[in-house]
């Protein structure tokens, strides 16, 4: 799986940056093998680090399949949405992501141990992307059922709140924290 993700605008980004740009968030960048992916949608090119042994274990196992990264995927979804936000929940991960019109405002992932956890983190990420939180159109996917304290607590907060079922196959719930090979 990937440790982290950071994502740059395309018309600035060049190959030279990639090693910089982990260095700022891991404080041993060495340790990891950084894929880079354009996000077309949002100008964007996603890098994601993913731990060396693991990476080439992948490769190796799978030599004809593409790599892409669960945050590379959050943005395409976010993209094709009407809503402005998507927040995909699996385990006690959550990530979110905003957007206005076609441009990111902004995208994180929280662990979280409760559903007073996971709205506080949603909460405080909107209201720095949203001058109103009226405005919020929230999309929520992944791992998670409408009888769930966290469906339940965000449903408080934004009761037009529109989601995915997990038997609609968005995503395979089999794999947690893992990104997707498509072949």
């Amino acid at each position: 799986h990937t440790y982290a993700s950071i994502q740059i605008p395309q018309k600035v980004y060049t190959s030279q940056m990639c090693l910089p740009a982990m260095q700022l968030l891991l404080n041993e960048a060495d340790k990891y093998e950084f894929i880079e992916e354009n996000v077309v949608n949002f100008d964007l090119v996603n890098i994601s680090a993913w731990e060396k042994d693991l990476l080439s274990t992948i490769k190796e196992v799978f030599p004809n399949y593409k790599l892409q990264s669960l945050s590379s995927t959050l943005l395409h979804l976010l993209y094709s949405l009407k809503g402005n936000t998507l927040l995909f929940i699996d385990s006690n991960k959550l990530t979110i992501l905003a957007k206005k019109g076609n441009n990111l405002l902004g995208m994180n992932t929280f662990m979280f141990q409760n559903e007073t956890d996971a709205c506080y983190y949603t909460l405080a990420f909107l209201r720095k992307m949203f001058v109103n939180i009226s405005e919020v159109e929230l999309f929520l996917c992944g791992n998670f059922s409408h009888s769930s304290p966290i469906y339940t607590a965000l449903q408080r907060y934004f009761p037009n709140m529109q989601s995915w079922q997990s038997s609609q196959k968005i995503f395979d719930l089999k794999y947690r924290y893992c990104d997707i090979l498509t072949y």
